[in-house]
Parts: C-alpha cells; structure tokens; sequence
C-alpha cells in the first residue's frame, strides 16, 4: 500500500498595505523670548531694572541707574554719574584738592538674546557740571568750573542669571565736549 500525501492547504497571505512612516516633525527655532523654559521668557515679564557701575571709581565716576526693557529687545536707560569719585576723572582735572559735580545721561540699546545671555549694542548721552577747587585753603585759591557733553556707542554681552538678576560686560567709546572753563580766583 502507497501512503498518498496529504495537500496541506496553501494559504496566501495578503500583505498589509505598508504603514506610511510619520515624519518627525522638524523643530522650529524658537526665540528666547518665546520659550517659557528660557530665562529670557521670565524676564520680559519685568520691564523696569535698577543698576550700578561700580569700576567707575577707577575711571570717569561711579554710575546708578534705572532701565526700562521696551518689549523684547529694546533697552532704555537713565544713570547718575559722580565723577568726583572718578580717580581717573580727577587725574585729567590736574589733581584738585576739592572737586565737586554731577552728570546724566541716557543709554539706547538693542539686546540680541541667546539663551543665557545676549549681545548688546547701543549708544550714550551724558551732561554734567564739575566744580574744582585747586590750593584750598592758600593765600590763592583757584576754583574751575566746566560742563561737559559726552557721546559715544557701548556693546557688550549681558549674562542672564535669572529673570532678577544680571550682569553686563562691555565697552564705551565716545568722545567728550569740554565748555563753561571759568576761573575764579579769591
């Protein structure tokens, strides 16, 4: 006897249509400002900032301030500048033994923000009064007084610490306008 051998049935499969791959999308470059995980983000929520420039006691006059971010980019500031206690300020002025004055000014600047920190360029204006007194307390004393115009760009980078607190490095260059040199000697 032959064994005959079964047919196993055939069973065709048909084949799933292929599953289109999703595309991942791609991330759209967000602004600092725009990210909520930014510290930019956070600080564009306060629009006004008190400084203090304290390396002017080496050169032209400590400086305080107050400035006012306009939107996101755009920086407005207001100083106080005591060039009395500028050692470098009383070293032009002949060195007096008694000097006495005041400056203000305005700054315009832009900020290009990266995400700690950000580029800054700008530009300054400050007007100021200066009293000095020279032999004080001779037989001949001599008393100048001055006023003087100062223009000029600044830039530099801001560190962005927090949406409180941060710190600006940089430079000013501009040039000075001397005017008013009266003399009075008693």
């Amino acid at each position: 006897m032959v064994k005959k051998k079964k047919k196993r049935p055939v069973v065709v499969a048909e084949e799933e249509p292929a599953e289109e791959e999703e595309e991942t999308p791609k991330k759209k470059k967000i602004s600092p400002f725009d990210n909520p995980e930014s510290v930019w983000y956070q600080a564009s929520k306060n629009g006004f900032s008190v400084w203090a420039q304290p390396l002017g006691f080496v050169l032209w006059g400590p400086m305080i301030g107050v400035g006012y971010r306009s939107g996101t980019s755009f920086l407005f500031d207001v100083h106080l500048r005591l060039p009395q206690f500028g050692f470098a300020y009383g070293a032009v002025s002949d060195d007096p033994d008694d000097m006495a004055g005041f400056a203000i000014g305005v700054q315009f600047r832009m900020l290009v923000p990266k995400s700690n920190g950000g580029w800054v360029l700008g530009s300054f204006f400050d007007f100021g009064k200066t009293n000095a007194l020279y032999r004080k307390g001779q037989l001949r004393e001599e008393e100048e007084r001055w006023s003087t115009f100062v223009a000029g760009v600044s830039g530099g980078y801001r560190f962005q610490f927090n949406h409180h607190l941060y710190l600006d490095m940089g430079l000013m260059a501009g040039t000075i306008f001397v005017s008013d040199q009266d003399w009075r000697y008693s």
